[in-house]
């Protein structure tokens, strides 16, 4: 039956439709299928400059990470000489590098070292 009258509940009916929504979307769809089907050409001096963007960036994550377990070890050293409320105080003020944080480092540096290869 749907068949013959069609549907009337559709969102590409453009009869009452004086905003051109439906027109304008199917015209967005279009324009994403097209951008997806041309893929990016990789030559060999985009893949160097990524392979050294991605150098860059390991160095750095590498660099946080030994901060970051530096800071880890003061602060354990810390918290056996000083008061709770002090190195409490101290938590809220400054900046406080974590296990947590750090495993989440570790794990980002070690998914680029994956890549790389």
């Amino acid at each position: 039956m749907q068949a013959l009258l069609g549907d009337d509940d559709s969102d590409e009916d453009t009869f009452y439709d004086r905003t051109r929504r439906a027109e304008k979307k199917q015209q967005q769809s279009t324009a994403a299928k097209a951008k997806k089907e041309q893929p990016a050409v990789e030559t060999y001096d985009t893949l160097q400059a990524k392979k050294e963007l991605l150098e860059a960036e390991m160095a750095t994550l590498h660099a946080t990470i030994e901060g970051m377990t530096a800071e880890i070890e003061r602060q354990q050293k810390v918290q056996g000489d000083e008061d709770d409320l002090d190195s409490y105080m101290q938590g809220l003020t400054a900046t406080k590098a974590t296990p947590e944080a750090k495993y989440k480092l570790d794990k980002k540096y070690q998914d680029m070292q994956k890549v790389q290869i």
